[in-house]
């Protein structure tokens, strides 16, 4: 394989290129509405071929034929069968053959310039660095709405662990019919990680019982609650689910800077929050420098990026 070490093409990535042909039609008004915050216009890649390739954490993307896409995913998942040498070379022009460990600014990057979360870019960085400082193998993320921290889960997690979203149906690009994001994340998903998508309102009862089954013995090493941000939502969130939660792992609430006196009704993750910061140890990742009011969504000129704030409980 010339000179490429295997571990280098574990970081690619291979997908349908109609499934994220269809991935950002679907989120391109809020892939050009967080360009414009950034002063960059927004075009969509032009896609040719069956499939697209992309680097788990560099930018850009590459379009192949169903033949090198096959090629490229046995690569990836450790065959050392040669790649095509023009593929290679445009590969490593675009520094994709580097062995290297995980890129948490460039998954940042990623989170802003392909797979949209919204999130304040600097605590979401702060965050990553919790969750790779503890290599979780069981991640369960309630509210993963387009999918941008997902997919930084799924890159994340150890070697031969699960990642799993719970989202309603009809939640940001869920259809009732089939899951095709799902299909979409589990192609851009490392071969050693299994994802499990839970397609249902996360305090129904049914929805605890399907997560049980996916997880068999396995206790949770990382819980996401970004979901319903109404006060009995996240209560119940917090009560069904902390119980799966390892010894030693890690409870994470965001959006702790909502208050329904700045954002209106319905955005009651502060509230709940402080309460649990009376009775248990909890640590806060709150950008200094944003804004604590709900910013305009109309106009990318005058939007200020919001503190939206991490809550952490690290269970006992």
């Amino acid at each position: 394989m010339n000179d490429v070490r295997p571990h280098a093409l574990a970081h690619l990535r291979v997908a349908p290129r109609d499934l994220f042909q269809r991935y950002l039609q679907a989120h391109g008004e809020t892939l050009a509405f967080f360009a414009a915050i950034r002063g960059r216009p927004w075009q969509p890649p032009r896609l040719e071929g069956s499939h697209v390739v992309m680097h788990a954490w560099r930018e850009g993307t590459l379009c192949v034929d169903a033949a090198q896409a096959s090629i490229l995913r046995r690569a990836a998942s450790g065959d050392h069968e040669p790649l095509p040498p023009e593929l290679e070379e445009r590969m490593h022009a675009m520094g994709w053959l580097a062995d290297e460990p995980p890129d948490l600014d460039g998954l940042v990057e990623k989170v802003k310039s392909t797979f949209p979360a919204i999130q304040n870019p600097w605590e979401l960085r702060r965050f990553l660095d919790e969750v790779e400082r503890r290599k979780p193998e069981v991640i369960v993320e309630i509210g993963s709405a387009a999918g941008g921290t997902l997919y930084c889960w799924l890159q994340l997690a150890r070697s031969g662990g699960i990642v799993v979203g719970i989202d309603a149906p009809h939640a940001i690009g869920g259809e009732p019919e089939h899951d095709w994001m799902g299909d979409l994340f589990a192609a851009l998903a490392p071969r050693s990680i299994e994802l499990v998508r839970i397609r249902d309102r996360s305090f129904h009862h049914s929805t605890r019982q399907d997560l049980l089954r996916a997880l068999g013995n396995r206790k949770i090493d990382l819980l996401l609650i970004d979901g319903d941000h109404s006060y009995g939502a996240i209560h119940a969130d917090v009560e069904m689910y902390r119980p799966l939660v390892g010894s030693g792992g890690l409870i994470a609430m965001h959006d702790i800077c909502m208050h329904p006196a700045r954002w209106g009704r319905g955005h009651d993750v502060a509230i709940y929050w402080q309460e649990l910061c009376e009775r248990l140890v909890t640590k806060e990742i709150i950008d200094p420098e944003g804004s604590l009011d709900e910013p305009s969504f109309d106009d990318p000129s005058r939007f200020v990026m919001p503190a939206l704030g991490f809550g952490l409980i690290e269970v006992d």
